[in-house]
């Protein structure tokens, strides 16, 4: 299928979701949200009258690359952010969406500090630097992890709607213990 027909799919989609039959409008909406995030489209190419696409971002980010943990970090960030990234020997480029290539930018200046600090605080000073570079691909592979493992939660929408009673859920729970509710969090999903 073409953006134009997917385009089209979707804004269908989004008038069937105002359907007065509830069951109706929960499932075209939901339909729409898988389609959005499986096509890498947003709700403003959907809204604008032709179905023009986001021009092609990249992005040069200077790092060691030949770092195994840096390279596996700085992956999984592009793929999350469906991007690709292409490994040079100085630097990456990140291709995709502009927006998407910005993303993986910010990202990967935050999460390499988080790595640096946590190596830092957590790895003896005194150990070989093969051991240091294992420590750090440790905690990388454990952040990549909890990257896909979120992408995939945003990206199944019966999931997301697990996650959002989690956090209803959750929040009842610490207003239940502060004493701002008279009743217990778990009578809610009773009914």
């Amino acid at each position: 299928m073409d953006d134009k027909s997917i385009i089209e799919k979707i804004r269908k989609l989004l008038a069937l979701s105002t359907s007065p039959n509830r069951a109706e409008a929960a499932a075209a909406l939901n339909k729409a949200n898988e389609l959005l995030i499986q096509y890498n489209l947003t709700m403003d190419q959907v809204r604008m009258s032709s179905a023009d696409v986001d021009p092609v971002g990249m992005c040069r980010i200077y790092c060691a690359v030949k770092k195994k943990w840096r390279t596996l970090l700085l992956d999984k960030i592009a793929d999350v952010n469906l991007c690709a990234a292409l490994f040079t020997e100085r630097y990456v480029i990140v291709i995709g969406r502009e927006v998407n290539a910005i993303s993986v930018e910010v990202m990967w200046d935050h999460l390499e500090k988080v790595v640096q600090r946590i190596h830092l605080r957590e790895c003896p000073r005194q150990a070989k630097s093969h051991y240091r570079e294992s420590f750090k691909l440790g905690i990388a592979s454990g952040i990549s992890e909890k990257l896909e493992e979120q992408f995939q939660i945003n990206t199944d929408p019966t999931q997301y709607s697990m996650k959002c009673i989690r956090s209803v859920s959750f929040i009842l729970g610490i207003l239940a213990g502060r004493r701002l509710l008279s009743f217990p969090p778990k009578a809610l999903f009773a009914l």
